[in-house]
């Protein structure tokens, strides 16, 4: 048998459970999409913003001085595209941007961000996606919140993309 020590006698255990309410994080609830209306067998579907690299350096360039202590002016092409990737994500709360490639349409025609590809077919557009039509990407996808304050520094509504490659 065991004693305890004089100072543990004194001492009283609360076994009653803390209000959950003050500790529980708020139910997290994804952004709402629009229903593709594309039929795309085989490739998979990227909701997102179609975006040149001029911008996204562009927008490394402007707002570098928010994220560093040291100018941008040794930063070469490469250094500001991933930079602008990180600014956008830390600014935002989109934690799961990705570049993607899709395919060219005429909103990319409109707005120029057609590009020289590689494959069979011969363009396609550099995208910003917060998301794609495959089930673990879709329900990562951001809050309504996170993607309102994206589109507001991208500047320019999202929409549905088909990718650039097909899955098989």
């Amino acid at each position: 048998m065991s004693v305890l020590a004089p100072s543990m006698s004194k001492m009283t255990i609360n076994d009653t459970p803390k209000a959950v309410a003050a500790t529980a994080k708020p139910t997290r609830i994804p952004m709402t999409l629009p229903v593709p209306t594309m039929l795309t067998p085989g490739r998979r579907l990227y909701f997102g913003f179609d975006v040149t690299q001029e911008f996204l350096q562009d927008y490394a360039r402007k707002y570098w001085m928010d994220f560093h202590t040291f100018g941008c002016e040794n930063a070469d092409g490469d250094t500001l595209l991933l930079t602008a990737l990180y600014m956008l994500r830390r600014k935002t709360g989109v934690r799961n941007l990705i570049v993607a490639m899709g395919l060219p349409d005429s909103t990319s025609a409109a707005r120029g961000t057609v590009t020289q590809g590689y494959g069979k077919e011969k363009d396609m557009v550099p995208l910003l996606a917060v998301c794609s039509s495959r089930l673990g990407s879709y329900q990562r996808r951001p809050t309504q919140e996170e993607f309102n304050r994206l589109e507001a520094a991208i500047g320019q509504p999202a929409q549905w993309w088909i990718d650039y490659e097909s899955d098989y």
